[in-house]
């Protein structure tokens, strides 16, 4: 069938620039297949689409603080608790008195080896081991939201510097309110919870490129079949750029009114109450 899997997809595309009388090169099957590939990438990311969304979700488990006790020196990266707090790398380590969160490289039973030394002078002191920072899968294309289980309340995404601002250092516990993105596989939640939470997020997912091998397992696309053309047309506008082809703006223009009414149908789903279908007529009431 057509459009079925990449390797139908891409004899769709040099069909069409057959018939559209394309100039071809020794090059063009080769480039024409990693455009499909890039054009399928680029349809999947710009939308929250519901045929993109990871199911199941991803959920994953905060871990609970830890109060310690024990003594350190200024000038020294290496704290000596007073009993052993586990396996506790990755985590943070903060003391009452000083407020300065440092991160815990690695620990051997109750000795724990900082990131940095620890800057003040403290020959005892009561502190917290703790854990704001979380991996999440590598395949997350739009994180859609993320949620705590046991309230059911989402956790609001912010901004790198609206996280700072909001708060700080993040060494205060409390219900998660925000979290922010580190790193592409990495987020930090604001605040940190004092109990184990159990977090769920939503979210579209990057998939593997196709191989044009005509494999189900390996050659499907997560695109509906009836917008898999859409892939076609758009690595054929791609390529036909690359090769100041006029042929492309064409092409484009139909795959991109096709998109944007299948998005208008995604909103009657995300959010009916406010879905306003194109063309009504707000002043006349239809």
């Amino acid at each position: 069938m057509t459009w079925e899997n990449g390797l139908s997809i891409a004899e769709y595309g040099l069909r069409r620039a057959n018939e559209l009388k394309i100039e071809q090169n020794d090059d063009f099957v080769a480039d024409y297949k990693d455009y499909v590939n890039l054009a399928y990438w680029d349809i999947v990311g710009e939308f929250p689409w519901l045929w993109a969304m990871k199911y199941p979700p991803y959920q994953l488990s905060t871990v609970a603080p830890i109060v310690v006790g024990g003594a350190t020196v200024a000038g020294s990266a290496t704290v000596t608790l007073g009993a052993d707090p586990g396996v506790v790398a990755g985590y943070k380590f903060v003391t009452e008195n000083d407020g300065i969160p440092l991160r815990i490289v690695s620990n051997l039973g109750a000795v724990l080896t900082l990131a940095a030394p620890y800057p003040i002078s403290n020959a005892s002191f009561t502190g917290m081991i703790y854990r704001d920072e979380y991996p999440i899968p590598s395949d997350v294309l739009m994180p859609v939201m993320l949620k705590r289980l046991a309230s059911g309340g989402e956790i609001d995404p912010l901004t790198g510097d609206l996280f700072g601002a909001s708060y700080g250092r993040n060494i205060a516990s409390g219900s998660p309110q925000s979290y922010t993105y580190l790193t592409e596989g990495v987020i930090q939640i604001g605040r940190w919870p004092t109990i184990v939470e159990v977090l769920e997020l939503w979210y579209t997912y990057l998939p593997p490129a196709l191989d044009f091998s005509g494999s189900v397992a390996t050659d499907t696309p997560i695109l509906p079949l009836n917008l898999r053309w859409i892939i076609a047309d758009r690595a054929l506008f791609y390529l036909l750029t690359d090769m100041e082809d006029q042929k492309g703006e064409v092409i484009i223009k139909n795959a991109s009114a096709r998109l944007h009414q299948e998005k208008d149908r995604h909103a009657a789903r995300w959010r009916p109450r406010f879905w306003i279908p194109q063309k009504f007529r707000m002043a006349r009431n239809r």
